[in-house]
Formats: structure tokens, sequence, C-alpha cells
């Protein structure tokens, strides 16, 4: 018979963030649970997206076949905001010229929601200047 139960040891673990890698590269060998990627779904200038959400729907599975993360309206319907962890899906994704009621879209990569801002403290860099850190830190994507 079980005892009576521990706050520590019966807790379950930790959720990963949502924006993290659902399972560790070594298991993920197709890439489809990697880190969340965020593209935008716009009408080219003066054209307006179609009010069925499942022209834009049959648009993308067309290229893409079927994505793993959902997606949404943005500014009252002008624009969607499509979410994935496929690397593949993200890529072919944007080559989408138009939807399969011949709307002129573009679909480009979200400009905040795919970058991570930070501070970094670190004693040792004090003397150096920003365009010294910026130089030696370029490897890391650090920008």
């Amino acid at each position: 018979m079980p005892g009576p139960s521990h706050p520590v040891r019966d807790a379950l673990p930790p959720e990963p963030p949502q924006r993290a890698r659902s399972l560790p590269p070594w298991m993920d060998r197709n890439n489809e649970f990697g880190d969340m990627k965020f593209l935008v779904l716009e009408p080219l200038k003066d054209l307006k997206l179609p009010q069925n959400p499942w022209i834009i729907s049959k648009s993308i599975t067309n290229v893409v076949e079927e994505l793993t993360e959902s997606s949404h309206s943005m500014e009252f319907g002008q624009k969607y905001l499509i979410k994935t962890r496929n690397l593949a899906q993200y890529t072919k994704m944007q080559s989408i010229a138009q939807l399969i009621d011949f709307t002129k879209v573009s679909i480009t990569p979200h400009a905040t929601l795919n970058t991570v801002q930070c501070v970094i403290f670190a004693p040792e860099l004090k003397g150096l200047t920003d365009e010294e850190i910026l130089m030696n830190m370029e490897s890391q994507n650090v920008k």
C-alpha cells in the first residue's frame, strides 16, 4: 500500500517553455520538434486576405502538408501569425507567393518573436568597447 504523498517526490517534471524544443535534438531526426519559429502572412499592397480561413489553411498545407502548430489572425484578419517547429516547413512557407484563390501574399519571419534579447553582465568585459565585444561574439550570432 502506498504511503502518503510527498510534494517533492511525487511532483511531475517541469514542462519545457513553449518556445523551447519539445524533444532533445538526438531524438528529433526529422527536426519536427525544434524551437518555435514565427512567420507573418500578409496580402500584398492594396489586397485583402480572404474571409474564409480554409483558403489560407489549404494554401499552406498544399506546400507543407500538415502544420504542427496552430496559426491565428492578427490585426483584425489583415495578417496571420503562423507557428512551426519544423525548419523545413519554415523555409518552404516563405516561398508561397499566392493563395489558392490567387490572392498575392508575402510570408516573412516575424520581426520580434524569432529573436531573443538579453543583458550580459560580465565584470571581465568592463574595459572593452562595445565594438570589441560584438566582434568577439559574432560567431554566436550576437548583433
